[in-house]
C-alpha cells in the first residue's frame, strides 16, 4: 500500500480498511507525511486549530489520533481535541470508526464523554450539527449494549442541561434526552435534576422538565411541595409550556406548606403578553380562593382581559409626543499635551469613530506627532489585527514609517500567488504600485490608508479638509473654506479622498464664496469641486433616495429526526437595492459610501466600517446606514449571538441626517431580531424617530416593504414596547400597517390583538381600510375573535 496524498481520500476509504482487517498502526503509515502540528497548531483556542475544528473532514481528528497513539506525537486533550473529535458526526461511517479507536485506545473513552461537557460554537456543536442520526444514535447504541452506560448517559445528558450553554446549544440535549426514552423509574431516579432543569428557565429545557414531571405526576411519584420553589416565572415562557407548568402547580396547591409558594408561582402567569394565559391563570386563582391576587394584578393584565373579568377601564391615551433630533456639539480637536493619552485611549477603543477622526486630523498636521506617539510603538505592533488595525496603522505610520507593515486583511502578502496584478480579491489588500481610489473598500478605510501613506512617504504635515467640525459629523461651510485658504497659503493641494469626505460633510449652502483661482494653481481642482458643491451643482448623494426590496428563495430538505424522515424548508432572503445607485469608479463619493456597486459589498460584511463611522462619513443621510447595515440586522433575525444589530441601530439613534422609508426598514428588521435587547432598542428608537425624523406614513411604508422577512410575532412584542412608550404612535401604525398586511401572515393575530388592547384601554379609532380588513378575516382564530370584537363594540368605525 502506498501513503494517502490527501485526507479526504483517507476519508473516503478508512471504514472500508478497517472492515477488511487492516490494523490501525498500518492506518497509520498511510497517513501523508505532512507533520499534523503544522495544521493543528500548538495554542488552545488558537486560529490554527479553529481553522481545522471547522473547516475539515472528519479524518482531521483519525489523523491527530494515530499520530498521538503510534507515532508519539504529544497531544494534550483539551476542549479544542473534543471539538475536533465532536466534528466527526454526520459523517457516516466514520462514527463506527470512533468505535474502533476507543475500543484500541480505553484513554479515548474519557474524551467521548466529554462531548457531553463541552458546548463547541461556529460550526462545530452537538445542537448545529446532529440531525437525530449522528451522536444522539451513536450514544444511543452504546446504552442499548449496556445498562451502566444508559444510566450515565441519562445523567449526563440532565447535567448539560444545567450548564450555561446557550439555549441553542441546550436544545440539543432535550432533544437527546426525550430520544433515549427514559422510563418512570428513571425519571424518578432523576426527579431532583429535572427540578433543578425546570429551574433554568430555558424555554426548551423547561418544556422536557415539565413533560416528564408530568409523567411522574400522573402516576403519584411526583414531590409536590418541591415544585413551587423550582417553577421560573410562567411570563418568560411560551403560551404551551406557561399553561403546561400551571397545571403541574395546581395540585401543589392542595400542600399545606407549599401553598403560599405555589399561588405566588401561578400569579407571575397574570403578566403573560398572552391573554389566554392571564385568562386561564386568573380562572385558576378564582378556583383557588386567590382572587384577591388577580385584583392586585389587574394593572398588569391586558386591557382585553381585564375588561372580561368585570375590571372598570376609563378610556385614555394621552398624544405622542414627538421626540427632538438628537443635538450636535463641537468637537475637542487633539492637542500635543493630550495627544498621547487620547491614542492610548483610542488603541484600547478603536470603535470610537470620532476619536478616529481627530487623530488623523492631528497626526497629519502636527510636525512633532512622532516624538509624541513614540511611547505608544510597541503596543501598537501588538495591535495590527483586529478591530485596532487602522488605528495601530497610523501610530506606527507616525512614529516608525520604515516598519509600518503591508495591510493585511486575510494573511496575504506580496508574493501570494493570488494575486492578480497586485491585488487580493478576498480582502481588498493591494500593493503600493495600485490606486487606492480602486480598492473596493469603503471611504472611511481608504481615507485612513490616505492619510498612513503620506505618513510613510514623509510628507509635509498640513491639515485634513474633512475633520468635523461637530460630533455629528458636519463641516461649517466657513471652516472648510478657511482650511482652503490655510492649504493655499502653504502651497499644498488637498488628498483625492481628505476632499471627497470633506463634500460629503459640508452642508450646501450658496452663501459662500468661493475664490476663484488661476488653472495652473494647485487647489484649482479642489476650490471647482467645493464651489460646486456649495452651489448644488452638483448632487453626490446617490444613495439617499434608495429603496431595498426583498428577493426571497426557498429551499426544502429532509432530515431524520428520531427515527423518521421529515421534510423542512427555508426561505432566504436577500435585499436588492433599487434606485440611483453611482458606478464605483474610484470618483463618486457617495458610491464609496453606499457599497452597492459592486454586488459582493452586500454580502461580506467583514469589509464594512463601523456604523459610527459610517454615521459620520455622510452626516446629511443615512443611505450609508442602509447599505452597510441590512445584512447584519437581517442575519440578526435567526441568530441568537450578536451579529452588529446593536451598534447599527445606535448609530441611527444619533444620526441626524434624513430618513427614508429604506431607513425605517432597518428598524423594522431591529422590531423583529432575535435578541430581546435589540428588539426594545429598535421599539425606542421608532418612537424617536416618529415623525421628528421621518413622517408616519414613510415609517409604515418601510415596515410594509419589510414585514415578509420579519417575524410578526416578535414585531408583536415590540410593538408591545412601543405601546408603553407612546400607545398613541402604537395605534397610529398599527391603524396603517394592518391593511397592508396579508391577513393570513403567520403572526398578524398578535398584532390584531395588541390592536384591540390599545383600543380598549384608549377608546376607538375611525379607519376605513381598518375596519373592512377586520371584516375579512375568517375563521376561529384569536385574532378574528379580536377583530369581531372591534367591529361589535365599535371600536372601528
Amino acid at each position: 500500500m502506498t501513503t494517502y496524498e490527501a485526507m479526504w481520500q483517507l476519508q473516503r476509504d478508512l471504514p472500508d480498511l478497517l472492515d477488511a482487517g487492516v490494523p490501525l498502526r498500518d492506518v497509520h503509515d498511510l497517513l501523508p507525511p505532512t507533520d499534523p502540528r503544522f495544521a493543528w497548531g500548538t495554542t488552545p483556542g488558537s486560529l490554527a486549530r479553529r481553522r481545522v475544528i471547522d473547516g475539515t473532514g472528519a479524518a482531521e481528528f483519525v489523523r491527530l489520533h494515530l499520530h498521538e497513539r503510534f507515532g508519539g506525537l504529544p497531544v494534550e486533550r483539551d476542549d479544542d481535541y473534543v471539538l475536533l473529535l465532536m466534528g466527526t458526526m454526520g459523517h457516516g461511517a466514520m462514527l463506527d470508526v470512533v468505535d474502533r479507536l476507543a475500543a484500541d485506545d480505553p484513554t479515548l473513552e474519557a474524551t467521548i464523554w466529554r462531548l457531553l461537557e463541552v458546548e463547541g460554537g461556529g460550526r462545530v456543536s452537538l445542537a448545529n450539527l446532529d440531525s437525530g442520526s449522528g451522536w444522539t444514535a451513536w450514544f444511543a447504541r452504546r446504552a442499548e449494549a449496556d445498562p451502566a452506560v444508559r444510566e450515565r448517559l441519562l445523567d449526563a445528558v440532565l447535567d448539560g442541561l444545567l450548564r450555561d450553554f446557550s439555549a441553542y446549544r441546550a436544545g440539543w440535549f432535550s432533544r437527546a434526552f426525550d430520544a433515549y426514552r427514559p422510563t418512570l423509574d428513571e425519571l424518578a431516579a432523576r426527579e431532583d435534576r429535572l427540578l433543578r432543569v425546570l429551574g433554568t428557565g430555558i424555554r426548551a429545557s423547561v418544556a422536557l422538565a415539565v413533560r416528564h414531571l408530568a409523567r411522574l405526576q400522573d402516576v403519584d411519584r411526583c414531590t409536590l411541595a418541591a415544585l413551587p420553589a423550582a417553577t421560573p416565572s410562567l411570563d418568560g415562557q411560551p403560551k404551551a409550556t406557561a399553561l403546561a407548568v400551571l397545571a403541574l402547580l395546581v395540585p401543589a396547591v392542595a400542600v399545606p406548606d407549599a401553598r403560599p409558594a405555589a399561588l405566588a408561582a401561578i400569579a407571575t402567569g397574570l403578566e403573560h403578553p398572552h391573554r389566554d394565559v392571564q385568562r386561564r391563570v386568573a380562572a385558576v386563582l378564582a378556583d383557588l380562593g386567590a382572587s384577591a391576587a388577580v385584583d392586585d394584578a389587574a394593572d398588569l393584565l391586558a386591557p382585553s382581559v381585564a375588561v372580561g373579568l368585570g375590571v372598570a377601564l376609563v378610556p385614555s391615551r394621552p398624544p405622542h409626543v414627538p421626540t427632538p433630533v438628537p443635538t450636535a456639539r463641537a468637537v475637542e480637536p487633539w492637542t500635543d499635551e493630550e495627544a498621547l493619552e487620547r491614542a492610548s485611549a483610542l488603541l484600547e477603543h478603536p470603535e470610537d469613530a470620532l476619536e478616529h477622526e481627530l487623530a488623523l486630523a492631528w497626526v497629519a498636521s502636527t510636525p512633532r506627532a512622532s516624538s509624541v506617539l513614540a511611547p505608544l510603538a510597541r503596543r501598537a505592533r501588538a495591535r495590527t489585527h483586529g478591530a485596532a488595525e487602522d488605528v495601530a496603522r497610523v501610530v506606527l505610520a507616525t512614529v516608525d514609517p520604515a516598519r509600518i507593515p503591508a495591510l493585511d486583511r486575510c494573511g496575504c502578502s506580496p508574493d501570494d500567488p493570488h494575486l492578480h496584478d497586485g491585488f487580493c480579491p478576498r480582502c481588498g489588500w493591494a500593493t503600493r504600485e495600485r490606486s487606492l481610489q480602486r480598492l473596493p473598500w469603503p471611504l472611511p478605510s481608504l481615507r485612513t490608508e490616505e492619510v498612513v501613506a503620506r505618513l510613510r512617504d514623509g510628507a509635509p504635515s498640513v491639515p485634513l479638509l474633512a475633520t468635523p467640525t461637530s460630533t455629528d459629523g458636519a463641516i461649517a461651510p466657513a471652516t472648510l473654506l478657511d482650511r482652503l485658504e490655510h492649504l493655499a497659503d502653504l502651497g499644498a493641494a488637498p488628498a483625492p479622498l481628505d476632499l471627497a469626505q470633506a463634500l460629503l460633510r459640508t452642508p450646501v449652502d450658496p452663501a459662500h464664496d468661493v475664490p476663484e483661482l488661476p488653472a495652473a494653481h494647485p487647489l484649482h481642482a479642489a476650490s471647482e469641486r467645493i464651489r460646486a458643491h456649495l452651489s448644488d451643482a452638483v448632487r453626490v448623494d446617490g444613495a439617499d433616495d434608495a429603496m431595498l426590496v426583498w428577493l426571497g428563495r426557498v429551499g426544502e430538505w429532509q432530515e431524520e429526526r428520531g427515527g423518521r424522515v421529515v421534510t423542512r424548508s427555508h426561505t432566504w432572503w436577500q435585499p436588492l437595492p433599487t434606485g440611483p445607485v453611482a458606478a464605483f469608479d474610484g470618483t463618486d463619493p457617495a458610491a464609496m459610501l453606499s457599497g452597492r456597486a459592486s454586488e459582493h459589498r452586500l454580502h461580506d460584511r467583514e469589509l464594512d466600517p463601523s456604523p459610527a463611522a459610517l454615521a459620520l462619513a455622510r452626516p446629511s443621510s443615512t443611505g450609508p446606514l442602509v447599505a452597510h447595515g441590512v445584512m447584519p440586522m437581517l442575519a440578526a433575525q435567526h441568530m441568537t449571538a450578536p451579529q452588529g444589530e446593536d451598534a447599527v441601530l445606535a448609530a441611527l439613534a444619533t444620526h441626524r441626517g434624513a430618513w427614508t422609508p429604506a431607513t425605517m426598514q432597518l428598524v423594522g428588521l431591529g422590531l423583529s431580531a432575535s435578541r430581546g435587547p435589540a428588539r426594545a432598542a429598535a421599539a425606542e428608537l421608532l418612537v424617536a424617530a416618529v415623525p421628528t425624523r421621518i413622517a408616519l406614513d414613510d415609517a409604515v411604508a418601510g415596515l410594509v416593504a419589510c414585514a415578509r422577512v420579519c417575524s410578526l410575532t416578535r414585531w408583536t412584542t415590540a410593538f408591545a414596547d412601543v405601546a408603553t412608550l407612546s400607545p398613541a404612535l402604537a395605534v397610529d401604525v398599527l391603524v396603517r400597517l394592518l391593511p397592508a398586511l396579508p391577513a393570513d401572515a403567520r403572526g398578524v393575530g398578535g398584532l390584531v390583538t395588541l390592536l384591540h388592547d390599545e383600543l380598549v384601554r384608549g377608546g376607538g379609532v375611525d379607519d376605513a381600510a381598518l375596519r373592512a380588513w377586520l371584516a375579512s378575516l375568517r375563521g376561529s382564530s384569536a385574532a378574528t375573535r379580536a377583530a369581531r370584537t372591534m367591529l361589535r363594540d365599535g371600536l372601528v368605525g
